[in-house]
């Protein structure tokens, strides 16, 4: 998966972008049949950060879900606290501003949590 990931971003340094966003899925499947929830959501998280260049916050939106699931599933409390943030980041570049605030309220209460 690391190799994929390594195209992946060389195809992005290149402004190929429909080709960096197959080779990161491709590294992002790798990494869940592998167990790797931590990679899972850092290659999500570069995929969403893809779409919100383009200003598809649908599509950014959608894998920003995908990324909080992995760092919840890998037990990453810290990890999840910052893709509530970003989440919450995306929503409100969309005009959604209620979900934007969901996601916020979330956070705040995670980050109690981590003291």
């Amino acid at each position: 998966s690391e190799l994929a990931f390594q195209a992946a971003t060389a195809l992005d340094a290149t402004q190929r972008k429909a080709e960096a966003l197959l080779a990161y899925r491709e590294a992002m499947e790798a990494d869940r049949r592998l167990g790797d929830w931590a990679a899972c959501a850092a290659t999500l998280g570069t995929m969403a950060a893809l779409y919100a260049e383009a200003r598809q916050w649908d599509d950014a939106v959608r894998l920003l879900h995908g990324a909080l699931d992995c760092e919840r599933t890998a037990g990453n409390d810290e990890g999840a606290f910052k893709a509530l943030g970003t989440l919450a980041q995306a929503y409100a570049r969309n005009g959604q501003t209620d979900l934007a605030q969901a996601c916020l309220l979330e956070a705040a209460a995670s980050a109690r949590a981590l003291g």
